[in-house]
């Protein structure tokens, strides 16, 4: 009965070591495709900074215009949130 238990144990133990190697090879695999994309990402972003920098030397005025265009209404939004949220903080004072 002792030689029972013990074939049970050891087949367990076995089990469990085919568990935890295929965990590590999973884990190995999903780290590999996780450099991979990280890889493919990197050069995508440096791709469209190459390419950015090159429209930005190719039409200057273009590009000032555009960051005008985009800087006046984000800089009005973010001057009337600010300056919302500066009264609101006064108004709580008086009370």
């Amino acid at each position: 009965m002792a030689t029972t238990a013990f074939d049970t144990a050891t087949c367990e133990c076995s089990e469990i070591r085919r568990s935890v190697d295929d965990v590590r090879r999973q884990a190995a695999h999903i780290a590999h495709e996780a450099r991979v994309l990280k890889t493919i990402a990197a050069d995508a972003v440096e791709e469209r900074v190459v390419e950015t920098a090159h429209r930005i030397r190719k039409n200057p005025f273009t590009s000032v215009g555009v960051a005008f265009a985009i800087g006046v209404p984000v800089g009005a939004l973010l001057a009337l949130a600010c300056g919302h949220s500066l009264h609101a903080s006064d108004n709580r004072r008086d009370v």
